[in-house]
């Protein structure tokens, strides 16, 4: 909505070379900054303000979803390390396996289950 309403605050021909100045600053400013990281490429052949704003309007209402899952993404990868670490922790208290082991069988570097190994003895 913004854009849409910078682009007739400036729809005047006097104001060509603001629009130029807006587009520009759109596509290498704040685009790379809000779009995904895939659509990247596709902002870079814009050169007019009201293609940005097309664009904007056909693009930006599936990024909310894009976000979501790339938040769920990051959020079974932490599960995951989070059950890792929880599985050597039980593995150092419960068995005698040493480090490497324990390393082998998680999925953990060696260097984390030491520190682990470490924790537990303090």
């Amino acid at each position: 909505d913004v854009v849409g309403h910078l682009l007739e605050w400036l729809s005047d021909d006097e104001q060509t070379e603001l629009r130029r100045i807006f587009t520009v600053w759109f596509v290498r400013v704040w685009l790379p900054r809000h779009a995904p990281r895939g659509e990247a490429t596709d902002w870079q052949r814009l050169t007019d303000l009201k293609e940005v704003y097309r664009m904007l309007q056909e693009r930006s209402s599936e990024w909310p979803k894009r976000w979501e899952e790339k938040g769920r993404q990051e959020g079974r990868q932490e599960g995951r390390e989070e059950g890792r670490r929880e599985a050597a922790h039980n593995m150092l208290l419960r068995t005698q396996f040493d480090d490497t082991t324990i390393a082998e069988i998680v999925g953990l570097e060696v260097s984390e289950i030491s520190a682990l190994r470490a924790e537990l003895k303090h």
